[in-house]
Order: structure tokens, then C-alpha cells, then sequence
């Protein structure tokens, strides 16, 4: 029998869980990614494997329709066939926050992910902002520069192991890696580790996460940061160390507490404490956990457990993306890494009223995942002018970009075109 699945079914371990669960039911057949879906041919019950395969279904994948057709080909075992490339209109996987597994090896002495900012899995990392084309695969993201290792390529081609085929795999060996430069573009040793010592010592640094480039300083420097950013009265987001360093500085709802702690990662609107220097004159604050290895890496460094975390741009141009463009900034400090983003995408901000959840910002983490609708026409949205997102819509089903900002000024008109294509 032939089943195709539709939904979010690339880069969230979706074809390794349909590979163990047909393994386990001693089924034959393969598993083949056709880009807009994923097609899956069994010499047995299809509805009983229809629910064991929901029954182990990867937190992040989703699972939006499902066709069941006849097909009497026999097969001998069962395997994973090279993916074809698909329609223009396919789900692309979101950009989600570094799970519990890939964070214990990262502290783990004994794993050779130790002390790894970039450690992920097939159910955790940057998707969206790393892809090139689809389907997804590592040829087409900008993880192609960097060729695995040969411990890498075990785990990669291992059934058993949860990185079987994680197109984003990587590890110490094979990168990418991060650097640190100072304000004269001359580079420091030990990068991570010092980076956080300029941070506790008051320093101005510019982080380059997964998708784009962040400042960042202590909370108690926001008052040096906003002269030299010349942001006076901007509210700008707070990210914690972990949900009791939120609670120092927010109150927080068990609505707010399961966003803060959901694998999205999102920025939490929260009513502040006693904190008036970092968002004047408004009741809250918007907080943030980690959502990298990077960042739990410096926080684990760092004495202190809260750090201003905001978008780093020149005024009127889109998030800063590219190594040779950020100096312009003339930050005290620069931890950068070597993997392209092809993808720019912010962090996205959420306010919780009356029970419901409001985007002020949708990007990272809920972008681009596609959105039902009852018409079949296909429209383009482009929005207003300033705080504008674009939107295709395409037989039945909504895509929109990420957050995109002001396109009053060139450079955020062409981000926006760049988006929509």
C-alpha cells in the first residue's frame, strides 16, 4: 500500500521515525521524500501504521493530511530513498530551540559534543534560516559547506541513532565554529569563553546567532548601550538564563510560563518587576530563554543571568546577516561564526490577553509555518509600509515571510522581494 503524508514532515525527523516505526512492525518498502510531501510504500496494514507512526511522531512534525492509495510492488527490507525534488509551494521546517538531549551532551565531559555551540539534532536547530532550496536536505541548506566527519557520517547513516539523517549534523570536527574578533577586527583566543568574560566586565558585543546578528550587554550597562545605540526610550528584550532568572525579573503566567519553556523560544511579553530602565514608561518586558547552544554556553560562563539580547541593524536596514558587514557597528567585541545565513529571520514576539495568544513579531520559530484557509486563489500580500510581512497564498494554504520592518527604506523593500520569492 501507498500512504502520503502532507504537513511539516522535512527536517524534524520525520522519514528516521517512519524508517523505525516500519523496522519495528517488520515491514517492507521505502520512505521517499517528494519535497510538498512524503510517500511511503508498505506490504502491510497502512491504518494500523498510520497510528503507530502518530503514536512516535517527533515533537516538532505535524502531520496535516493524510492519502491512502493501492500499490502491490514487493520490496525486500525497508529503506530511504534519495529525495526528489517537489512543488514550489512545500512546508519548510521552523527554526527550534536546542532540545534536552542535545543540551545534556553539550555539558556532557564525556560526549564529543562537549562544550559544542552549534549541537542538534533531527529535532532541534535552525531549518528555515539555513535553507537554500527544497526538499531539504543538507545539499541544499548552507550546512553543504562543511563535509562530515567520519563519526558524524556513522551517526548520520545509523537507523538507530537520533541523528539519523539530520541534515544539519555537525560536531567540533566538521563545524562550522565561531571566532572572536575585537573592535580592530583582530582575533582573540578561547572565543566563547572569553567573549562572556568582556560581557561580565561591561562590554558592547555583537553575537551571530542563526539568524542574524544580535547586541547584547549586561542590564545594569543598558544606559551606556542606549547613548552608544542611540535608542533613548526603546524597550528592548531581556534574555534569562533559565525560568527563575525570569522570575527575578517578571511576573508570569503559567501561559507565559509554557511559552517561555516551549521549543519555539518565542519573546514573552511579561509584566515587569522592578525594572523601569529597560522598557520606560510601559508595565512590561519582553523576555526570552535561551534557544542555542551558544547561548547556554555563555550564561553557564557568565556571572550574571540576564543580558540585554536585541536585533543588530543600521537604522533603517533589516538584521545584519553577514561577518563583513558588522563591524560597522564598532561594538567593543564580535563572537561570529562561519556559516552563512541565506535566511535573515528576528526573534519573534508574543503577548498573551485574555487567555489568547497575539504576535507582535512573527518570525523565528513559527515562520514559515503554512496557515489553512478556505479559498483556493492564489494571492500576494505585501503589506503597508512599516512593520510589514509579506504573503502568498496558493490553493488553499497561506505562507507568510517573517517579520520584515519598515520598507520605507530601500534595503527592508529588497529584504521583503527577497522573501517572497
Amino acid at each position: 500500500m501507498k500512504i502520503i503524508f502532507k504537513g511539516i514532515v522535512q527536517g524534524v525527523g520525520f522519514r528516521p521515525t517512519i524508517y523505525r516505526v516500519a523496522k519495528e512492525m517488520r515491514l517492507n518498502g521505502y520512505v521517499l521524500n517528494k519535497g510538498s510531501e512524503v510517500e511511503v510504500v508498505i506490504d502491510g496494514d497502512p491504518n494500523e501504521f498510520v497510528k503507530k507512526l502518530k503514536e512516535n511522531l517527533p515533537i516538532t512534525a505535524r502531520i496535516t493530511e493524510v492519502t491512502i492509495k493501492e500499490d502491490n510492488r514487493h520490496f525486500e527490507g525497508f529503506r530511504i530513498l534519495k529525495s526528489k525534488s517537489g512543488e514550489r509551494y512545500s512546508p519548510i521546517p521552523v527554526d527550534g530551540g536546542i532540545c534536552d538531549d542535545c543540551l545534556h551532551e553539550l555539558f556532557d565531559p564525556n560526549n564529543r559534543r562537549y562544550l559544542y555551540p552549534f549541537t542538534n539534532c533531527t529535532v532541534c536547530g535552525a531549518r528555515f534560516s539555513l535553507i537554500q532550496d527544497l526538499p531539504y536536505d543538507r545539499e541544499r541548506t548552507s550546512m553543504r559547506e562543511f563535509k562530515l566527519c567520519e563519526d558524524c557520517t556513522s551517526e548520520y547513516t545509523d537507523p538507530m541513532d537520533r541523528r539519523y539523517h539530520a541534515q544539519t549534523i555537525s560536531c567540533p570536527k566538521c563545524g562550522p565554529s565561531y571566532k572572536l574578533y575585537d573592535k580592530e577586527q583582530k582575533e582573540i583566543d578561547d572565543p566563547i569563553k572569553r567573549f562572556a568574560e568582556y560581557i561580565d566586565k561591561g562590554a558592547i558585543g555583537v553575537i551571530k546567532s542563526w539568524g542574524g546578528m544580535h547586541l547584547c550587554c549586561k542590564l545594569d550597562k543598558i544606559e551606556k548601550f542606549r547613548e552608544w545605540y542611540k535608542r533613548p526610550q526603546k524597550p528592548f528584550a531581556v534574555m534569562v538564563k533559565d525560568i527563575a532568572a525570569a522570575e527575578k525579573y517578571v511576573y508570569i503566567t503559567e501561559e507565559e510560563r509554557e511559552l517561555l519553556l516551549s521549543n519555539r523560544k518565542p519573546i514573552v511579553l511579561a509584566h515587569k518587576k522592578n525594572c523601569e530602565h529597560i522598557s520606560p514608561g510601559i508595565s512590561t518586558i519582553g523576555i526570552y530563554l535561551p534557544y542555542t547552544g551558544l547561548h547556554h554556553l555563555l550564561f553557564s560562563y557568565m556571572d550574571t543571568d540576564a543580558l540585554i539580547m536585541t536585533s543588530a541593524n543600521i537604522p533603517g536596514e533589516p538584521m545584519l546577516i553577514d561577518n563583513k558587514d558588522v563591524f560597522s557597528l564598532e561594538a567593543d567585541i564580535y563572537l561570529l561564526h562561519n556559516r552563512l545565513i541565506p535566511n535573515r529571520i528576528d526573534d519573534s514576539v508574543i503577548k498573551i490577553w485574555k487567555g489568547k495568544r497575539f504576535f507582535l513579531r512573527k518570525a523565528r520559530g513559527y515562520v514559515p509555518d503554512p496557515i489553512k484557509m478556505n479559498h483556493k486563489k492564489s494571492i500576494l500580500s505585501v503589506g503597508a509600509e512599516e512593520n510589514v510581512c509579506g504573503a502568498i497564498s496558493n490553493n488553499g494554504t497561506l505562507y507568510a515571510t517573517q517579520y520584515i520592518g519598515n520598507t520605507r527604506y530601500y534595503p527592508t523593500l529588497e529584504f521583503l522581494e527577497r522573501s517572497l520569492r
